[in-house]
């Protein structure tokens, strides 16, 4: 690889470890930025191919570890959360010619890997349970920064039980989302320039793999871990209903994307410009979870799942689009 390619790559590495943890450094700003962390990446890599990814992953990772103060598990967390995951979406987008359907599947698979992963982290890492008085102590300092009372004794408890059980899964959703914004970008961005090495999938491609719903089926297997234990009179670990919530929380993400691919291809049929769009996710996502319990998010997962049995987005797409 060329010199010039080789410091570009890295330069696009340390820029996806800095948005990584923007959070840190630029408040809430920085929130919104690091959803951008993958784009750099996807840009490499779906413009220069595997080998400059290699050398941005790597580079991004030693910059994490220089600032962590020369820590390497933030060299292996950058690795872990951001680099894979790209890399092996990236290696799909090319074996598969930019086939939307295989894009998702590995995204669903690499996501939920790192859900998992995180919930057995948080498991061992507090000696076997994931220990709510831990929860409670980052609550209080959370509630102590921003200036507000925290609540009485049993309702901390309670929040921290609920925090623990969804904390994998809820990171799990959003970087999920990321991977989705970040390959969006990096593509753009290699299109737009003409150095794209792989066809550009559209949103209305997005399908979820077949297998989706077979993952829906063990993340509830595991939250009613632990009731049907108690119900048997059996002993079941605390870990089952944390990483059947990931799966949960991974998976319907992933469903809520793919119906919304639908209202894409709704859009394609009718020649729609993108005010509908605009408008059906600020309807789905803004006045669906705030105002309507979130019913709307619930009706674009269950039709996502479906989707692959269905064939709405050829139907509505019309005739002579594909």
């Amino acid at each position: 690889m060329p010199a010039n390619a080789t410091f570009l790559a890295a330069a696009a590495g340390g820029l996806s470890a800095l948005l990584a943890i923007a959070p840190v450094w630029a408040g809430v700003i920085g929130m919104v930025l690091s959803l951008f962390a993958h784009a750099p990446l996807f840009a490499v890599g779906l413009g220069k191919g595997p080998t400059a990814l290699l050398a941005a992953g790597i580079a991004g990772a030693a910059v994490s570890g220089l600032i962590a103060g020369f820590n390497p598990g933030g060299a292996l967390f950058y690795a872990a959360a951001y680099a894979a995951p790209v890399g092996l979406i990236v290696l799909v987008a090319f074996r598969h010619r930019g086939e939307a359907a295989a894009i998702v599947a590995a995204g669903l698979v690499a996501v939920a890997a790192l859900s998992m992963g995180f919930a057995l982290f948080l498991w061992y890492s507090f000696g076997g349970a994931i220990n709510p008085n831990a929860v409670i102590a980052m609550l209080r300092a959370a509630l102590q920064m921003t200036g507000q009372a925290a609540p009485d004794e049993a309702q901390m408890r309670l929040l921290a039980r609920v925090i623990a059980l969804m904390l994998p899964g809820g990171w799990g959703s959003i970087h999920l989302t990321m991977l989705l914004i970040g390959f969006t970008v990096g593509q753009a961005v290699v299109t737009r320039s003409g150095n794209a090495a792989s066809p550009t999938p559209r949103m209305s491609d997005v399908v979820l793999p077949t297998w989706a719903p077979a993952l829906l089926a063990l993340g509830l297997l595991g939250v009613a871990g632990d009731h049907l234990s108690a119900a048997l009179g059996l002993s079941a670990p605390e870990l089952a209903p944390v990483v059947g919530v990931a799966l949960l929380l991974v998976t319907m993400t992933a469903a809520m994307f793919a119906g919304m691919a639908i209202v894409h291809a709704w859009a394609e049929g009718i020649g729609a410009g993108r005010a509908l769009l605009v408008a059906a996710y600020f309807g789905v996502f803004g006045v669906g979870l705030f105002f309507l319990a979130g019913l709307p998010l619930l009706a674009a997962a269950g039709l996502g799942f479906l989707e692959p049995w269905l064939g709405l987005r050829h139907k509505l797409r019309g005739p002579g689009r594909t």
